[in-house]
């Protein structure tokens, strides 16, 4: 049996923002065509071309096929997106696994049911002429995050020791994404970044240089997975299922066909068009993000098992890596109860050939 939550540490932060939102948003609505409203919590600050697959399953109609109309809610984070799931405010959102397992280990019954990016993302970047060479080197540094809500301060925290290198000794300033960031990079507001591949692809289109650096054993971590409560696993498979389904599909067309995927993303959500660039300098910048990702969302054990398959091995690597960094205080000793895999003949069930025609068909 769960225990019941404890209001304290990273999830209690956000509850209280939660439950102003839930009394809308725990119950599946029916809009007007008799599509279910879902709201899916986006642990970004803003829609980026990383994740313009969900836009796709929108614009050519996959999600509507499942019977769901899904709007994208971004968040500061995936803590924040965490701490809504937590309070019952979304029924599904793309969490990092910092969160997800200290959400489990304050008795949350978080599930992890698509493995929607299965290598890290998160690293460590500065500018190319610093004299920072390492991780090693990060004491008394000052680290820029998109906000303070960051799974990967965590990360960073968690890995700092493997190096040497207390992590009090490392100070976290919110800089944001884009322009934002480059400028307070740029002043010397911060000393490199601690960020995703996506937040870092936009400023090297500007023109920054970075060196990167992964902790010890970060390349073997994976990155953002669809999570649900329990509950929803035992109650509501068929959503589950078309979810990813379309969620899938979209991921095939982005993969075959990135250049729609970027306008269907500008369709959907005018503001991530860039005023100032012309249209073809921002498809190829756009693209150089999205390329990025997609090389995070496959391998070898995805393109065996199918869109969202979850390897156990790697699971267990994420939960020795949680207990050895001090992310949460012990293992998780019932970890292979809070993946599941059992909808993956379903996500992988569509005529890819089709779905590939239709985007090819789509015009602006």
């Amino acid at each position: 049996m769960m225990k019941s939550p404890k209001n304290t540490g990273p999830l209690a932060a956000g509850l209280a923002l939660a439950a102003i939102l839930s009394s809308t948003a725990m119950t599946p609505a029916l809009a007007q065509d008799n599509l279910r409203e879902v709201v899916f919590g986006l642990p970004n600050v803003a829609m980026t071309p990383a994740f313009c697959m969900f836009a796709v399953s929108s614009e050519l109609g996959f999600f509507a096929e499942e019977g769901l109309d899904v709007r994208v809610q971004t968040m500061s984070g995936a803590g924040q997106v965490a701490q809504m799931l937590a309070a019952g405010s979304i029924e599904i959102g793309g969490i990092t696994p910092e969160p997800i397992w200290t959400s489990i280990d304050q008795g949350y019954d978080f599930r992890i049911v698509y493995n929607l990016v299965r290598l890290p993302t998160g690293a460590i970047g500065v500018p190319a002429d610093s004299d920072i060479n390492g991780m090693e080197d990060l004491a008394g540094k000052r680290l820029g995050v998109q906000s303070l809500g960051s799974s990967n301060i965590t990360l960073t925290n968690a890995l700092l020791p493997r190096v040497g290198v207390d992590p009090g000794s490392v100070q976290y300033l919110a800089v944001g994404v884009g322009a934002q960031a480059f400028q307070a990079l740029q002043a010397g507001h911060v000393d490199g970044l601690a960020t995703s591949d996506t937040n870092f692809a936009p400023l090297e289109n500007m023109g920054m240089a970075f060196k990167y650096f992964l902790g010890p054993g970060q390349e073997a971590l994976f990155s953002t997975q669809v999570v649900v409560n329990g509950e929803t696993v035992q109650s509501d498979p068929d959503f589950i299922a078309g979810f990813g389904r379309a969620l899938a599909k979209g991921t095939a067309v982005a993969i075959d066909n990135p250049e729609a995927c970027i306008q269907m993303m500008w369709k959907r959500y005018p503001d991530t068009r860039e005023i100032g660039r012309s249209e073809d300098e921002q498809m190829a910048g756009s693209i150089k993000v999205l390329e990025k990702r997609l090389a995070l969302m496959t391998d070898d054990y995805q393109a065996e098992h199918g869109w969202g398959s979850t390897n156990p091995a790697n699971v267990q690597i994420w939960n020795e890596f949680a207990t050895e960094t001090a992310i949460i205080p012990k293992a998780i000793s019932d970890i292979d109860t809070r993946y599941t895999n059992d909808f993956v003949d379903a996500f992988n069930d569509f005529d890819a050939s089709a779905a590939l025609a239709e985007a090819r068909a789509w015009a602006p």
